[in-house]
């Protein structure tokens, strides 16, 4: 790849922030030292979008406004990394911290546009074609990591996966009409405000979920199944989980299946629009993960008590006395 299609990645120091606060890429000027800058004369940081531009001799325009795109947007994007990659966490060791695929869904749930146009597993199959070069790695493995550089790659793929049949008629600059629709014209993510129904409960409570997540990831994996297309990767379906809550017999008195449905329509509104049901919905693991912690809970409640209704004694009605009639007189 020539000179010309490549956008400069930040160095390694800022790769990984010391802090959530610390700047992800530095200035942002063109020109300057650890921001993205000019593609025609910085090598480090390539952008492999061969298999997205279609006019070979559109490609250095497709590429110039694809970067001044990222450039809009740096800013909150660098904020939306930092954010997202500390949820569920305290600290580590060396107060570094990286974005993995389970910090990922949570970012993708909390922005509006995946909504009624693909799902999560979908995104994953779309990211490992650009991203993941490990053939043995999990496509949905929730503990991939990713840096800025993959997290920059993936949101460019990911909006031409989402927006591109909306930009057939008008191919010019594609790309950045994609990244554009993405960034400009749909809500970004607040970390601070996180939907679902793990990582917007309180720490102590999240912690405590985290201490099981290895665990249900096992049995994630044990429930999957091969997909039949390419890439034949494993996935479950919202029909299996259901299978799963009745075999453990989570399916009772309190938790009905019609309502475990619900638990996951709730932050998968394609599941179940309120008219159709889709049980062949492809659930990933946070999904899976949320989920089963709510159904668990609400399925393991004690029985409400019936409130009994007082009795309600009639008031005594007065006796009737019927005198006889008097004797007419002689």
């Amino acid at each position: 790849m020539g000179e010309g299609r490549l956008i400069r990645e930040p160095n390694e120091a800022q790769l990984r922030p010391s802090t959530p606060q610390a700047s992800l890429m530095g200035d942002v000027r063109p020109g300057s030292r650890g921001g993205l800058v000019d593609v025609q004369t910085h090598n480090q940081f390539s952008l492999q979008i061969d298999d997205l531009i279609d006019d070979e001799l559109s490609r250095d325009d497709e590429l110039k406004q694809l970067h001044y795109a990222m450039l809009r947007s740096i800013g909150p994007l660098r904020k939306i990394y930092c954010g997202y990659s500390v949820l569920g966490l305290d600290g580590n060791r060396d107060n570094t911290f990286v974005l993995n695929r389970f910090q990922l869904w949570r970012m993708f749930k909390d922005w509006d546009f995946i909504e009624g146009r693909t799902t999560l597993s979908e995104i994953d199959r779309v990211i490992d074609r650009c991203v993941n070069s490990d053939e043995d790695n999990d496509v949905h493995s929730p503990d991939t990591p990713f840096l800025v550089r993959h997290f920059l790659h993936l949101l460019v793929y990911t909006a031409h996966h989402v927006f591109s049949n909306d930009h057939r008629n008008n191919p010019g600059n594609i790309l950045a009409s994609c990244l554009n629709r993405l960034l400009e014209d749909s809500d970004l993510p607040n970390p601070n405000k996180t939907k679902g129904t793990f990582f917007s409960c309180s720490k102590p409570r999240i912690a405590r979920g985290l201490h099981y997540r290895q665990s249900c990831w096992k049995l994630y994996q044990t429930q999957t199944e091969h997909r039949k297309t390419i890439p034949h990767d494993k996935t479950m379906t919202m029909r299996k989980f259901l299978h799963i809550l009745n075999d453990a017999q989570l399916i009772n008195g309190n938790l009905t299946a019609r309502l475990a449905v619900g638990v996951i329509a709730k932050d998968n509104p394609g599941a179940d629009d309120g008219t159709d049901l889709n049980l062949d919905t492809e659930i990933v693991f946070l999904e899976f993960f949320e989920a089963l912690m709510e159904c668990a809970t609400v399925a393991i409640q004690p029985p409400r008590r019936r409130e009994k209704t007082p009795e309600v004694i009639p008031e005594a009605k007065p006796e009737v006395v019927v005198e006889p009639e008097p004797e007419p007189e002689p």
